[in-house]
């Protein structure tokens, strides 16, 4: 054999050899593939009403409860925490309407990982329908991912399922509704609410209903008889309500609206408030909760 042809073969192998590395090198690099995710049968619509929801995880890790759930056109939201060692452990789930956006992002043809990989922290993004993303936030875990994927496969994604109240409220004149909420506190109360908006994010009007016991504290007046309280500041106003069991809520902003006009706007809106169930007991909640 040549010195010549010794070294080409030389060369050849340490070229084999390398690129043999480097495929080791990536594989072990990149990210495992991510299991297929929950999936709807159907087409997404392009935009939510805020009258349902469409999706229920069928899996948390133990200890976390669902604090905070809401639908609005363009997402519906569902977050879970558990009291963790030193901080609040978090799960944030997300969908979004076809077309849509979740954090700036479209829907990936394939799952992926979005965001700095930063220790305890997980964003999963996928596609639960054509062009329709789906995230699943992990915060303040060492298992962030592992929980992440484990969560996205549970979910069980349905057809529209309608919201449930325990109130009804008239929708104002010139608004629609934004937003439905509810919130779950630690002690098993749950608040429910109701955004209304004329398309303008400085102008809206809000609705809380929560359970509490009378008298209302420090009532400065009456609404369709009952007691409560108005609160006025700049730009803003809040009426508070006693019913039976609850208290009901609603607040008002717009910059450009006189003090009186928006107190007015307010109390009007009170008067529309009426229960249809029990605060203490969502079983006996109905849907919807506007009418006009």
């Amino acid at each position: 054999m040549t010195a010549r042809r010794r070294a080409w073969l030389i060369a050849a192998f340490v070229g084999v050899l390398l690129l043999a590395v480097t495929a080791v090198g990536v594989l072990y690099l990149r990210d495992e593939p991510i299991p297929r995710l929950a999936r709807a049968s159907a087409a997404a619509p392009t935009a939510f009403t805020p009258y349902e929801t469409r999706f229920e995880p069928d899996w948390l890790p133990r200890g976390f409860a669902l604090e905070h759930r809401w639908s609005q056109t363009t997402q519906q939201g569902y977050l879970a925490q558990r009291r963790g060692d030193h901080e609040w452990e978090r799960i944030q789930i997300q969908l979004g309407p076809r077309n849509g956006t979740l954090l700036g992002f479209r829907a990936p043809r394939q799952p992926t990982w979005k965001g700095l990989a930063i220790p305890g922290t997980a964003y999963l993004l996928w596609e639960w329908a054509p062009g329709a993303p789906a995230l699943v936030e992990v915060g303040n875990r060492k298992d962030a991912r592992e929980v992440a994927q484990r969560v996205a496969a549970s979910l069980r994604i349905t057809g529209p399922q309608p919201v449930r109240y325990p109130f009804t409220v008239r929708q104002p004149a010139g608004y629609t509704v934004e937003i439905t909420s509810t919130f779950h506190e630690t002690g098993g109360e749950v608040r429910s609410s109701v955004g209304f908006g004329p398309g303008d994010p400085d102008i809206d009007i809000g609705v809380l209903v929560y359970p509490s016991e009378p008298p209302l504290m420090s009532a400065n007046t009456t609404v369709r008889g009952l007691p409560a309280r108005i609160y006025l500041a700049d730009q803003s106003a809040s009426v508070n309500v006693q019913l039976a069991h609850a208290v009901a809520q609603v607040n008002c902003h717009h910059p450009d609206q006189p003090a009186a006009d928006l107190r007015a706007a307010c109390v009007a809106t009170a008067e529309t408030v009426r229960l249809v169930g029990d605060p203490r007991d969502p079983a006996t909640w109905r849907t919807p909760p506007v009418h006009r």
